[in-house]
């Protein structure tokens, strides 16, 4: 992440929003012995002891929203890292760790099976796939964690004028069923925003990475 890395690139300069074709939503998943089905009561829970939550790496989206979630519900909790999704959510399933904000691969079919319970969703709207899993904007306001895509203003002449039909291509495969179902079985959403409307998604949800930095108490290598 630009903000705590040292990198070779302007991030604002060099980049520029072309189009998210699709965005991978983190979902807020317990541990199912937990005796909370809501934010609210796992809030409670909580706050009655010390917890931990996991993450596949320091920085990682992963980390930030979960820093910001226990900064802003006031508790106290530790980090734990780990190398990949996969071995979080084997720490959560086998009750090392309390929390994890996990893309809907890795939590979903594990709340199927009853293992898992989902308590929330970083998006702006509730997800089609989970219509019942409420997001948590509505306990915590501005509350979005989700991975997005940016093409490099630097690039070849020719890439430049293609790029100019990307929005339009990605709008149509968005609406391609068979495409939309493929990338929700991923725990992806199909997007197909303009440049202006990614533009003003990234000033929108910038801000609440910036809180979440500073939740994580990172600072800059």
């Amino acid at each position: 992440m630009p903000q705590l890395q040292k990198v070779n690139y302007d991030p604002r300069k060099d980049f520029v929003p072309v189009s998210v074709f699709g965005t991978g939503p983190f979902i807020l998943g317990i541990n199912s012995s937990i005796p909370a089905k809501t934010i609210a009561e796992f809030v409670a829970y909580a706050k009655t002891r010390k917890i931990n939550y996991g993450s596949s790496g320091v920085g990682s989206v992963a980390h930030l929203a979960g820093a910001l979630f226990v900064n802003r519900a006031g508790l106290d909790a530790v980090h734990v890292p780990f190398r990949g999704s996969g071995q979080v959510t084997a720490a959560l399933l086998g009750g090392q760790i309390d929390m994890f904000f996990g893309n809907a691969s890795d939590l979903v079919p594990q709340a199927e099976s009853g293992k898992v319970t989902l308590l929330g969703v970083a998006t702006p709207q509730r997800m089609k796939q989970l219509p019942n899993v409420p997001t948590i904007g509505e306990t915590y306001p501005s509350h979005v964690a989700r991975e997005l895509e940016r093409l490099p203003r630097r690039r070849p002449r020719p890439l430049r004028r293609s790029s100019t039909s990307l929005p339009s291509t990605s709008s149509r495969r968005r609406s391609d069923p068979a495409t939309a179902a493929q990338l929700a079985a991923l725990g992806i959403e199909a997007n197909g925003t303009t440049p202006e409307e990614f533009v003003a998604q990234i000033s929108r949800e910038q801000p609440q990475f910036d809180d979440a930095i500073k939740a994580a108490k990172l600072q800059p290598e």
